[in-house]
């Protein structure tokens, strides 16, 4: 018996143990009838290389893929077959290096590749960590930018570490001295190299040799806080007097010296986080997201001086 067409295939009963019926016009095509219904369509064909072995392959479900497009497949493997390669190995390598189609890609498209890598579910399953935040990935962006609007039209072998060093130097010497952002740029695009040399996209990584070419990321200026009375007092006067934003920014600008929370909490502030019959603000901290019992309470106690807060953090490991 042999299937000619869709209604035989249609026709073929499923038994008490799977059993195979071979395909008409096509040597070594057949199609596996299993016990709970299922169908596909397999090939048997004899390898290229080792006498007397026949490999299998399995080109797709029969609900997936019509007898024609079974038919076909077949015939392109043998056809491979006939010119001395192994269709198996082949596919094989293929599934081992999923990116392989990138192998002669422009640096833009492996660092998009990167970072899909970087915020695929599968990646944090393995490792067992949280998704990046949303701060994270914007300054993956930032820091990667730069180097693709340079030189992301370029192919991975073509960039030289002159190059790299350059646009990371054009970052931090630019009028902000962006030492922490020129730093990263140069991280960030190391481990891209790395992703794409781990793959076989590229021969070397050559962002390696512009380590301690730069200045260090925490070599910026930086603001030491405000700590002496009256120079806090005039800080919140000059807040309290500045017109230069909107009307909500500046309220959150001015509300920000009496709660004590990060930007981001107080941005992410929700009405149904507040109990106004007990003037508290219960809600959990961004930086402490995903940890159970991880929660901040910030209430007006009113007394003499006016009005104190007060803020507990409870935490299950503590």
């Amino acid at each position: 018996m042999a299937v000619d067409n869709l209604n035989d295939i249609n026709k073929l009963e499923c038994r008490d143990k799977d059993y195979s019926v071979s395909v008409s016009g096509i040597a070594g095509l057949s199609i596996r009838i299993y016990p709970n219904g299922k169908k596909e369509y397999y090939l048997r064909y004899a390898h290229p290389h080792i006498d007397g072995k026949r490999p299998r392959m399995m080109l797709g479900k029969v609900e997936d893929i019509s007898l024609y497009e079974a038919k076909y497949k077949a015939e392109t493997i043998l056809s491979t077959v006939a010119q001395g390669s192994d269709p198996k190995a082949i596919h094989k390598k293929e599934q081992v290096n999923k990116y392989a189609h990138l192998k002669n890609a422009t640096f833009s498209e492996i660092t998009q590749a990167w970072r899909d890598h970087k915020t695929s579910s599968r990646y944090h399953s393995k490792s067992r960590k949280r998704a990046f935040s949303d701060s994270t990935l914007k300054f993956w962006d930032l820091c990667l930018g730069y180097i693709c609007v340079e030189i992301g039209d370029l192919r991975m072998n073509d960039i030289t570490s002159e190059m790299i060093l350059s646009v990371c130097e054009a970052i931090q010497n630019n009028e902000n001295q962006a030492t922490f952002v020129g730093a990263s740029t140069r991280l960030y695009t190391e481990k891209v190299f790395s992703f794409a040399v781990a793959r076989g996209l590229c021969d070397r990584n050559v962002a390696i040799d512009t380590r301690g070419e730069l200045a260090p990321a925490s070599s910026g200026n930086h603001l030491p806080a405000i700590t002496k009375p009256d120079q806090f007092a005039t800080l919140l006067n000059d807040m309290s007097n500045f017109k230069g934003a909107s009307k909500t920014t500046l309220e959150a600008m001015n509300l920000l010296p009496y709660v004590f929370v990060r930007s981001i909490d107080l941005r992410s502030m929700r009405w149904q986080d507040i109990d106004w019959d007990h003037k508290l603000w219960e809600f959990s901290p961004t930086k402490g997201e995903g940890r159970e019992l991880m929660s901040c309470r910030l209430g007006s106690l009113k007394g003499e001086g006016g009005i104190a807060l007060s803020c507990t953090t409870s935490n299950s490991s503590n």
